[in-house]
């Protein structure tokens, strides 16, 4: 999200390439910072609610959609107001997306969702690339219906070399590593166990 906002990816190439700030000159007027925007975050489980979590510390303007009544907790912690996803699309800066894969939410931000949109909005995915209609992103992308878009994941993973959004400049794409870290892997393995010992009552330690 801040990379995008900022464009971080051209900014460090420009400097490896040895020409300092000259390749992006021309983008330091689009610079953004996420204070005060309006942030619309699209599932609101553990993992949507730790991303409204971070995004406090921001001063960020905080709204979720959701089609599933989550714990209470998860919606007081996060500080995020409900607004149905139509509202949450035409008004939010950036909208970033957190739920599930399955058939109720396979492409459920397709051509008329981007097209609610503000075109200065910034559309974040990392969570599943089967929830986004790719095609209908694309053709948002290149006709200016948003602004930019962060991606961890894509339809069809490793990306298709002949992707056009491999191509696109207000699009920063990593490898599906966005929550690969030592630390997350090893509080999943913790995770893990301590389910393994609670389903056969034993004491974990």
């Amino acid at each position: 999200m801040f990379s995008v906002n900022r464009k971080l990816d051209q900014q460090i190439t420009s400097v490896k390439n040895g020409k300092w700030m000259d390749d992006v000159k021309g983008d330091i007027e689009e610079f953004h910072t996420l204070v005060d925007k309006r942030i619309g975050i699209i599932g609101l489980g553990r993992i949507g609610s730790h991303v409204a979590k971070r995004l406090r510390g921001w001063e960020c303007e905080l709204v979720y959609y959701d089609n599933l009544d989550f714990e209470t907790k998860y919606i007081k912690d996060s500080g995020a107001k409900y607004l149905e996803l139509n509202e949450l699309l035409e008004t939010s800066d950036i909208v970033t997306i957190h739920v599930p894969l399955d058939r109720t939410t396979k492409h459920m931000i397709s051509k008329e969702e981007f097209r609610l949109m503000k075109k200065t909005a910034i559309f974040i995915n990392t969570c599943r690339g089967p929830v986004v209609n790719e095609k209908a992103m694309i053709e948002a992308l290149l006709n200016n219906e948003i602004f930019a878009a962060g991606l961890d994941v894509t339809e069809i993973e490793p990306i298709e070399n002949d992707n056009p959004l491999l191509q696109m400049e207000n699009v920063i794409i990593i490898p599906h590593l966005a929550t690969k870290t030592i630390e997350s892997q090893k509080n999943a393995y913790e995770n893990s166990l301590k389910k393994c010992f609670k389903s056969h009552k034993w004491k974990y330690s």
